[in-house]
């Protein structure tokens, strides 16, 4: 399975490629420098360093298909296999499928904006996601640094003790 959606990203993120698995990713430029877990393969990721855009493809590209861009953090939804479908419209007038023809369009045309509403919510969710993991990181390194600033602590007063 592939891993890809559209990439909403802004002026203040970091794009760049899952040295692992190729996936990308989207992260806030305040996380340059941070380690995470790809959301793609789970692998360890460093944030390159934030460097303003030039000319981002497909951020905010409201009409990118699901499978247009690699994004950060979602997965492509499985392709189902095509279900050859038959659709027989002898015995009907030209005036009844003219109608259908009129109706299908409406509904694709909804679809459609549905299909792009959802896609707005998980890219949002994606890149909040990712920061949110940057966050996590940070504050189990803060608390790595914490921990071990304690155990140097307690050496100290125990030799100073002795």
């Amino acid at each position: 399975m592939q891993l890809e959606a559209p990439v909403a990203a802004t002026d203040n993120d970091i794009v760049f490629n899952c040295p692992h698995c190729g996936g990308e990713l989207v992260v806030d430029r305040a996380g340059a420098g941070m380690t995470f877990n790809c959301p793609h393969c789970g692998g360890r990721v460093t944030v390159p360093p934030y460097s303003p855009p030039s000319g981002r493809s497909g951020a905010g590209d409201s009409n990118a298909g699901l499978g247009a861009s690699p994004v950060h953090g979602a997965a492509r939804l499985p392709q189902k296999k095509a279900v050859e479908l038959n659709f027989d419209f002898s015995g009907q007038s030209r005036e009844l499928v003219g109608k259908r023809i009129d109706e299908l369009k409406f509904q694709l045309k909804e679809n459609q904006s549905q299909t792009t509403e959802m896609r707005g919510h998980l890219n949002r969710a994606v890149i909040e996601m990712n920061r949110l993991q940057l966050k996590l990181q940070k504050l189990q390194d803060r608390g790595s640094a914490i921990e071990q600033e304690l155990v140097a602590a307690k050496d100290f007063l125990e030799k100073g003790a002795a």
